[in-house]
């Protein structure tokens, strides 16, 4: 009876879709292999960067209470629900806090920046 081993080809690369390689260190492809191992270090910066910044906004605007009014078809014209807005204004000049100076700080910061 042969295996699909004997059929396999051997491994030329392998690439992780993580950015680090910690997860597989005790393992023997890692510790004993000649096999060259990639990560996606870098590769999450610019979508989660763009996330942030879109996040941020949606909060500044209070766009979740918006929608939740034109879902519902409804506008709340009272006092209250007009005074939630009275303070509703775009980013410009304000700061803005990083936590963690890695790929995905960084990627915020030249974002935040623009």
């Amino acid at each position: 009876m042969t295996t699909a081993h004997n059929h396999t080809p051997p491994i030329e690369y392998v690439h992780l879709v993580s950015a680090g390689s910690d997860h597989i260190r005790d393992s023997q492809l890692y510790k004993s292999s000649q096999v060259p191992i990639t990560t996606s270090s870098g590769i999450h910066g610019p979508i989660i960067g763009e996330w942030v910044i879109m996040t941020s906004l949606i909060a500044s605007h209070k766009y979740n209470i918006l929608h939740g009014w034109q879902n519902m078809r409804t506008w709340d014209d009272s006092p209250d629900g007009k005074s939630r807005f009275a303070n509703v204004s775009d980013n410009v000049g304000n700061r803005l806090g990083i936590l963690g100076y890695g790929s995905i700080g960084r990627q915020v910061a030249r974002v935040a920046e623009a």
